[in-house]
């Protein structure tokens, strides 16, 4: 997703920077094999978005009226493995594409980066995830200025929905007042992402279903 400081990778990007975001700070080593997919420092490729995340993310108290006549988009994702704390990367196939992405941090305002790759990448590295995934239709709710993306889970999680609002700015985070819709705000609650929702395979306990 787009955020605050988003910009393309070049095509060549200095190893200094690109440790700088993924390297000994970020806890990773990026030289990576991944289905044949190869990550190394100092290389940056085409079609590589890095951006700086803000988001709130919200339960749904009750659907909008009229939420499934928006425009939606059917989303499955996994989660490798050998992500460390405060570290995960992510395949995520969206309406016919396929991306591999790397988010660093935790709560409001993560990094991000995010790279399209060729279908046969996609089927490769699927395997990888196995135990660590989840599916979801994903609708985007117009409100005041904003595009609220409202997740409805599938299988294992289906009766979770919740709901994304992303901002340009801190400031514009904290002003946003939500909908009557929208129920308890869980930004930053690890039980809540997709990450630990995938490698349990269940709904957190105690969890509202919306």
């Amino acid at each position: 997703m787009a955020g605050d400081g988003s910009r393309a990778w070049p095509c060549q990007r200095s190893e200094g920077e690109y440790e700088h975001h993924f390297g000994k700070r970020g806890g990773w080593d990026n030289r990576r094999h991944l289905g044949g997919l190869t990550l190394r420092r100092g290389r940056g490729q085409c079609g590589v978005a890095t951006n700086r995340e803000i988001e709130r993310k919200f339960l749904v108290a009750r659907r909008p009226a009229g939420w499934q006549r928006r425009p939606s988009t059917s989303i499955a994702q996994g989660y490798f493995r050998l992500a460390r704390q405060g570290l995960e990367i992510r395949l995520r196939q969206r309406a016919r594409k396929s991306f591999l992405t790397i988010k660093g941090g935790h709560g409001l305002n993560r990094l991000e980066v995010e790279i399209e790759i060729p279908e046969a990448k996609f089927r490769a590295l699927w395997s990888l995830t196995a135990g660590a995934r989840i599916s979801k239709r994903r609708y985007l709710i117009p409100f005041r200025g904003h595009t609220i993306e409202m997740d409805v889970y599938a299988g294992p999680h289906r009766g979770l929905v919740t709901a994304d609002v992303e901002f340009t700015s801190e400031r514009a985070s904290r002003t946003f007042v939500p909908p009557a819709w929208l129920g308890r705000e869980i930004t930053g609650q690890r039980r809540y992402g997709n990450q630990v929702l995938a490698r349990h395979g269940r709904l957190p306990a105690r969890l509202p279903l919306a």
